[in-house]
């Protein structure tokens, strides 16, 4: 039976009104941040609009293509946005429906899941700990998927511990079978959960004991890895080819070769066991954070295998097949990435606190229990008093305002041509297009022009895209004036990096300058947007250089815009 029949079907167990009362309290703590993010209302950040981009530019047959701006999505996942979008609107509700819907409901499938598998204490701890992360209340708000792909992760081991309490009702099997198949296409993360999934009931004495089990469990296991052959030639291959997205994520990959390989298993361990629940303050320093956090998630894996070995495989294994695609070097681990697997951690935290609680206070591990669960409570309120009252803060880069930089351009701008800086042409594109009746060819001239692949998206010399030295290959007419698009500096971000290079290519912000002057009336308009400030001081220096003065401005979060007139050069 799916996890959340448990909160209607009295026959399972876990009715109880106290349950239940636990059940709604773990849901208020959970969606008061996550639902105070999405009613915030943050513009579309770079990584925001470049899906939305692909969303809103593609047929649901075009979003099975490559991805534009050198985006990767699973399929099903831009399917349901696609048709969020028809239904909502291309607007900043509609885009993050899927994920707030997701982050909510992984609270009570968590609990459902944890609770019929282990026990009302593991689950409450399990469940405090996914509706107190921070991280996944602020991926709950954000059009991406990872979130999705927790909520996915918890459904499949749901699934999985009802067919392994009744291995001989056919209908679960059959449930679980076509779950997975749906879980590959919405998390392309969930082929690791399914390898878990497949390795405990293979070890599960009672499917094992059940007659004709293997009837089920083949064709299962080949289904699942045809579907995930399928997708990944057809859908997925290109992404994971992309070379620009092999050097952003190449610093999290754990292949025994790679440099500094201690570092990066610390960070590892750091992005699965300890950032999913905010921003790394609690216990002191870092390394005492990995530290502590892995004797709990080693005490709760030795918990469960006392248990239950199937149970423990079911939530170690997708953990192990992780880390060892890692070492493969076909899947990064960071926060964002590590968020897939997340609830198994929440519940393997959860069998440690009950099991270290029932060892160490035999006589009073009620009292103790509730003395460790009220601790964590009033521990991570502060934390989620704050993430609220800043409206989410979590990551203050991620909140780029060029929604309101184009709101305050549009009046004002009276046909000058507009130079939009390389990262700020997403939001840029987002939020100019009328999406009532888009310019599809205004879209895709965009999305070719503003790639790793192409003149402008993070150029540089050296990797093989000369500098734009005409002026006029990145310039699109449009009846409100011409829109001239940056070519990129040259300071591409890395995970665990700053940047390739600590300043900009040599000569960029002159030549930029040039071009924006070539179409000057002699007035333009300057947007820049995720950029460093290095950046923006070389870019102003050129522009006094080449004569022009900057005749106004407006500031917003993490994004600017300047109105800049030239005149002869002194």
């Amino acid at each position: 039976m799916p996890p959340w029949r448990c909160l209607v079907d009295g026959r399972e167990p876990g009715g109880s009104l106290v349950e239940l009362v636990m059940l709604l309290g773990l849901l208020l703590i959970g969606i008061l941040p996550r639902l105070n993010t999405y009613l915030a209302h943050f513009p579309l950040w770079i990584d925001e609009a470049m899906v939305a981009l692909n969303i809103g530019a593609r047929s649901y047959v075009g979003l099975a293509q490559p991805l534009s701006y050198d985006q990767a999505a699973p399929l099903l996942f831009l399917w349901l946005e696609r048709l969020a979008s028809r239904v909502g609107g291309m607007n900043e509700y509609a885009l993050r429906a899927i994920p707030l819907l997701s982050g909510v409901a992984l609270i009570p499938v968590t609990w459902c899941a944890a609770r019929r598998a282990f026990g009302v204490r593991e689950a409450l701890v399990a469940t405090l700990v996914i509706a107190m992360s921070l991280t996944l209340a602020s991926y709950s708000a954000e059009l991406k998927q990872y979130g999705v792909d927790a909520f996915v992760t918890m459904s499949v081991i749901g699934l999985a511990g009802s067919l392994r309490r009744s291995p001989g009702k056919a209908r679960r099997w059959h449930v679980l079978t076509v779950g997975g198949i749906l879980a590959l296409g919405l998390s392309q993360p969930s082929v690791y959960v399914l390898v878990g999934v497949s390795a405990a009931l293979a070890l599960d004495r009672r499917v094992r004991a059940t007659p004709h089990w293997h009837r089920h469990f083949v064709p299962q296991a080949l289904l699942w890895g045809v579907t995930f052959v399928v997708l990944y030639a057809a859908f997925y291959r290109t992404a994971a080819g992309n070379p620009y997205l092999r050097r952003v994520w190449e610093g999290a990959f754990l292949a025994p070769d790679a440099p500094r390989l201690g570092e990066r298993i610390g960070r590892a361990a750091a992005a699965i066991l300890v950032r999913p629940l905010g921003p790394p303050s609690w216990l002191g320093r870092p390394p005492l954070q990995v530290a502590s956090a892995c004797v709990v998630f080693g005490v709760g894996a030795v918990a469960c295998w006392r248990r239950d070995r199937s149970a423990c495989v079911l939530l170690i294994a997708p953990i192990a097949a992780l880390v060892a695609a890692s070492t493969a070097g076909f899947y990064p681990i960071a926060p964002r990435l590590a968020l897939c697997i997340f609830p198994l951690v929440a519940c393997l935290y959860g069998l440690a606190v009950v099991a270290a609680v029932d060892l160490l206070l035999p006589g009073a591990a009620r009292l103790g229990f509730t003395i460790i669960v009220v601790s964590f409570v009033v521990w991570r309120l502060g934390p989620l008093r704050d993430y609220i009252r800043d409206v989410g803060a979590v990551e203050p880069t991620r909140v780029e305002e060029v929604r309101e930089l184009i709101s305050s351009i549009r009046p004002r701008r009276q046909g000058e041509p507009i130079y939009v800086m390389a990262r700020a042409v997403p939001a840029w594109v987002f939020y100019t297009t009328n999406w009532n009746a888009p310019d599809y060819g205004r879209l895709t001239w965009f999305a070719r022009a503003a790639s790793s692949t192409g003149l402008a998206f993070e150029n540089r010399p050296s990797r093989g895209h000369p500098i734009d030295r005409e002026g006029d290959s990145l310039i699109y007419p449009t009846p409100e004036g011409l829109e001239v698009i940056g070519i990129g500096a040259g300071m591409q971000y890395l995970q665990y990096t700053s940047a390739v290079e600590p300043r900009p290519d040599d000569g960029w912000a002159r030549n930029e300058v040039r071009r924006i002057r070539d179409v000057a009336t002699p007035r333009a308009w300057v947007v820049l947007a995720h950029y460093a400030k290095v950046q923006r001081d070389e870019l102003l220096q050129a522009i006094r250089d080449a004569g022009g003065m900057v005749t106004g401005a407006t500031v917003a979060q993490n994004a600017l815009a300047w109105h800049v007139e030239f005149g002869s050069t002194s």
